[in-house]
């Protein structure tokens, strides 16, 4: 029934595309498209924005303007003026021109209830329409954009329930906004985009492994025309892209085998479950080469400047080398922080998969929450070892590095505390990310800032003063994370926990044959509902995955899934992105039958509650119920879109009044 109900989904919505088609032509749908990606992704930066805000106590009256200043900055960064733009039309051969590339790796179709981009220009563009594009935005089909956008921010803070907030002037809130997420030099167009969602540093073991001499020197002049090309950007592209494929690929992998036999495909090509691990191989093997080839162009950066400083003299190699050991170890102990989180989390979910932690279980949450532990520990404790040059000090307006840590009071978890632990350990962990984030930043700022200086004058044949040599590494700190050197997890589930699930065709199976046993002919007699589905809302332009109770699903961007979750009892959800970086994690408190629960993942989707009525025009105005984590609500339609009409009983004279729920 799952499978019909979303095939027949799909294709009612390339049944609604067609409609729209036929109104507007095929180009205008497939640009609206293109267009909602980056919408989507502004967003998302907005609403971040919002919790940066509401966190200092203060709010903001559009946060539409912050929604296009993303676009405005993203133009720069990329180096893209079409970035969110209607893209060219090709004049030629309209009808076949593509917008939308195929990804290589295709999730089972079957399992959307929305079809994908590709899918949906190819639908559009199957009789084609021609027609113009109108690029006018879409606020001038309101009679007061400004207003409008200004009551839904407004209602959108409201949910937060925050209380005394200031209010800064528009003005105030941009350059706030530009200063949080923009004005750093990493992001500059001329560096192609190298240090945007990348640890260049994590890819070598030390620092000296990077400034190490190879054979002969850098020929300088030819090296200098080589660095950041527009190769290194495809290159970038190409490594997400595996990242992604790898993922997906792993899911597949460890995805319980079901009845229905879900198809696999890999670039266009349908393959069987035992085939993933060779499949794997490959992708990684391609994956690895990027690798190199990225190291390679990482280290002839560093080396480019690192000799030219030691030509010029005044302790400058010195200096780009203590900026680098700062970024190296933060950057690593970002990544090992994560992967110890992520970790701990996977024991956690595993261990309570059946509703009970049996010793062995505790024993090996205790060892995963020990780990995790020292992870953010460490972070506090070699605060007190970092010295910065007054450079750094001045850009993070703090008197030391130091200084930006609390007194650290959490103690280890054992038996008696684990739950108490739990709860406090996530923030603890926050604090500590968010100042090795910020110290990477700073450091790889000024790292940049000095190896343009220095490149200006060797070239220029300027003289430079004295470099500071006031930064100071925590004395032979270890190599933390490494890519490959990731902590295993467990994807499956053993046998028992799977039987008490009812996981897969054998658990699912077994756990039947009990039931019969059980309780015989009650089963048949009469049965109580005991489970609901929680549907799990995807507001992020992302695809991510939410893990709980031993089950893990992946949702798309901008569509829902559903979980199985038994009446009065809570969920501990762990949300992670691609690549398995946890964005958020929450716990559902499902109460008694009756009503409709839908989890909004990191808050990022907006939802409304409307009647609808049949055989009568009603009137209600709809109740705009903002971007709750949690939606405890009893509705007719739950994030389905309401029928055109429905079969009215003899009595129902005047008609029916129904209620939906949309995001």
């Amino acid at each position: 029934m799952v499978i019909a109900e979303r095939a027949l989904s799909r294709e009612m919505e390339f049944q609604a595309d067609l409609v729209a088609v036929s109104l507007t032509g095929s180009d205008a749908l497939i640009h609206a498209l293109h267009r909602l990606q980056v919408a989507d992704e502004a967003f998302n930066s907005a609403m971040s924005f919002v919790n940066v805000q509401l966190a200092q106590s203060k709010t903001m009256n559009n946060m539409y303007t912050v929604q296009s200043q993303y676009i405005k900055n993203m133009k720069q960064v990329l180096d893209d003026p079409l970035f969110g733009e209607s893209p060219a039309m090709d004049t030629l051969d309209p009808a076949n021109h593509r917008v939308f590339s195929s990804r290589a790796y295709n999730p089972p179709q079957m399992w959307y209830t929305h079809p994908v981009d590709k899918d949906r220009k190819d639908n559009a563009k199957r009789s084609y329409l021609a027609s113009d594009i109108d690029n006018r935005k879409a606020e001038v089909l309101f009679s007061n954009a400004a207003a409008l956008e200004e009551e839904m921010t407004k209602r959108l803070i409201a949910t937060s329930n925050a209380k005394d907030l200031e209010m800064p002037t528009e003005a105030e809130t941009l350059e706030a906004y530009q200063k949080e997420y923009f004005d750093w030099t990493f992001l500059d167009p001329k560096y192609a985009c190298n240090f945007m969602n990348r640890y260049a540093f994590l890819n070598f073991d030390s620092v000296d492994e990077i400034y190490e001499a190879e054979g002969a020197a850098l020929d300088l002049e030819r090296i200098k025309s080589q660095l950041y090309s527009d190769t290194l950007k495809q290159q970038l592209d190409q490594y997400q892209e595996l990242q992604e494929e790898i993922q997906a690929l792993e899911i597949s992998k460890h995805q319980v085998i079901t009845i229905e036999k879900r198809a696999i495909w890999h670039r266009g090509e349908q393959i069987k479950r035992k085939d993933i691990d060779d499949v794997l191989k490959s992708v990684h093997q391609e994956k690895e080469a990027i690798i190199d080839s990225l190291r390679t162009h990482d280290k002839n950066c560093r080396r480019y400047a690192y000799q030219m400083a030691q030509q010029l003299g005044g302790n400058w190699d010195q200096n780009l080398k203590s900026l680098a050991h700062l970024i190296h170890y933060a950057e690593h102990a970002v990544a090992d922080l994560n992967d110890a989180e992520r970790k701990f989390n996977n024991t956690v979910s595993v261990a309570i998969a059946d509703g009970r932690v049996s010793s062995e279980e505790f024993s090996q949450i205790h060892i995963a929450a020990n780990d995790y532990y020292k992870c953010f520990k460490a972070a506090y404790h070699d605060s007190t070892k970092i010295e910065l040059e007054p450079a750094i000090i001045q850009a993070m307006k703090a008197d030391s590095y130091e200084v930006l840590y609390e007194e650290f009071k959490l103690g280890f978890p054992d038996r008696e505390n684990m739950a108490r632990w739990i709860n406090a350990a996530a923030g603890w962990a926050a604090g500590a990310r968010q100042n090795l984030q910020l110290l990477r930043n700073m450091a790889l700022e000024r790292l940049l800032d000095v190896e343009d200086m220095i490149a200006d004058a060797y070239w220029n044949k300027k003289s430079l003063p004295t470099a500071s040599l006031a930064n100071k590494m925590i004395p032979e700190y270890k190599v933390l994370l490494t890519p490959g050197k990731e902590r295993k997890i467990q994807r499956k589930l053993k046998l028992w926990d799977r039987f008490m699930l009812g996981e897969g065709l054998f658990g699912a199976a077994s756990k039947f044959a009990a039931s019969v046993v059980l309780i015989g002919g009650a089963l048949f007699l009469g049965s109580s509902t005991t489970g609901t589905d929680l549907l799990v809302c995807n507001g992020l332009g992302i695809p991510v995955t939410v893990t709980t109770t031993g089950q893990e699903i992946t949702i798309g961007a901008h569509t829902y899934e559903s979980l199985d979750v038994s009446y009065n009892t809570d969920y501990q959800l762990i949300t992670t992105d691609p690549r398995g970086n946890q964005i958020e994690t929450y716990t559902a408190q499902i109460g008694a039958p009756g009503r409709g629960y839908v989890y909004n993942v990191a808050g990022a989707a907006l939802f409304v509650k409307y009647a609808v009525f049949y055989g009568y025009d009603g009137d209600a105005a709809p109740d705009y119920l903002g971007s709750p984590r949690l939606i405890d609500t009893k509705v007719d339609y739950l994030l389905q879109e309401p029928p055109n009409s429905i079969e009215l009983s003899s009595s129902s004279s005047r008609g029916a009044r129904k209620s939906a729920l949309t995001a």
